[in-house]
């Protein structure tokens, strides 16, 4: 029996021998898919390295544009506060010559009715001088008649009184 199993040990270690055969086999090509797909994983984790160095570039400059946009944002609020502010100021402003306007205009149609008062004043001056003038040259051409009327009586008291 020592032969017997002897002999089916050793049919047993050779088909063992041939699974360890297939087996190692097997190790080696699954070794050479590892190797195969370990290299294709770096390569993929170099590209992830390399597209996380552009991200890393990208997130910056978003960053820096981000905060380029916070500054002009505030500028724009602060120039929409000062037109908001001009707006107001330039209300008051048109309130202030819409009085001043009205107030010019009042000024001028007092002034305008005072120039027209004025000016038939004048006219009626005028008028008033010319016959004041016609009166006056009608009394000196009256005080000229009446001095050569005196004139003449003189001269005839003159001469009744040297003839008396």
């Amino acid at each position: 029996m020592s032969q017997e199993f002897e002999k089916k040990v050793l049919e047993k270690l050779d088909n063992f021998e041939g699974r360890f055969d297939k087996i190692e086999k097997t190790l080696e090509e699954h070794t050479s898919e590892f190797k195969k797909v370990n290299k294709v994983l770096q390569e993929h984790t170099d590209e992830f390295k390399k597209v996380n160095n552009v991200l890393n570039e990208h997130t910056e400059i978003l960053k820096e544009h981000t905060e380029q946009f916070e500054k002009v944002r505030k500028d724009i609020y602060e120039v929409n506060n000062k037109i908001i502010k001009n707006g107001e100021y330039l209300k008051e402003m048109d309130l202030v010559i819409q009085y001043n306007t009205e107030s010019i205009k009042k000024y001028n149609e007092e002034n305008s009715k005072k120039i027209d008062v004025s000016l038939k004043a004048y006219e009626q001056l005028s008028a008033k001088v010319k016959i004041n003038e016609g009166m006056i040259s009608n009394l000196k051409s009256k005080d000229f008649q009446n001095d050569i009327r005196i004139s003449a009586l003189e001269d005839q008291i003159k001469n009744i009184s040297m003839t008396a």
